[in-house]
């Protein structure tokens, strides 16, 4: 059994080094518990000239997960909770970004890079970030069903479908 999401934090101010951070992360529980599990990645939509995508894979198997409670997520999970930085939402963890600011001396590139994977000289990512590392985890520990949005099983479509026209709705 790995770190709840409170010892992670109890423990984060004693972090020095990103090796010490990458350990803790590392530490932090992630065995979903039955239901269906739901790997997802990527930009779904985006509005033209904007940087970011307007909808995510993220917000729509929260969408899924939301109204399913057999539905996991690993931002529903501890490590997932812990790895939260979004500072517009009510539930970021601002203690790691802290923390990340400290280690990374305020480099927003390091910092994503160390999240999300470096590039290589072609530009493609390298699957060598955290969030990697934290996936492969989730993905050995998951159990039930698995549903992966790269397959794009009917099932998962549909729900997309189903769920995107929800979004554009609102």
């Amino acid at each position: 059994m790995g770190l709840s999401f409170d010892e992670a934090i109890a423990r984060l101010a004693n972090v020095r080094t990103i090796e010490e951070l990458t350990a803790l992360i590392d530490d932090i529980e992630l065995t979903p518990l039955g239901g269906r599990t739901v790997f997802f990645s990527g930009a779904i939509s985006s509005i033209p000239g904007q940087i970011s995508p307007s909808i995510t894979s993220l917000d729509i198997a929260g969408a899924i997960a939301a109204r399913n409670p057999n539905i996991v997520v690993v931002n529903d999970l501890p490590a997932g909770r812990f790895l939260n930085t979004d500072l517009s939402s009510a539930s970021a963890n601002r203690l790691l970004v802290e923390k990340l600011d400290e280690l990374f001396a305020k480099d927003y590139q390091k910092i994503a890079e160390y999240f999300y994977g470096s590039r290589d000289a072609s530009g493609s990512r390298v699957p060598n970030g955290i969030w990697d590392r934290v996936s492969k985890r989730f993905a050995a520990a998951a159990q039930g069903a698995v549903i992966r949005s790269e397959e794009h099983t009917s099932e998962l479509q549909s729900q997309f479908r189903i769920s995107y026209a929800v979004f554009c709705l609102k």
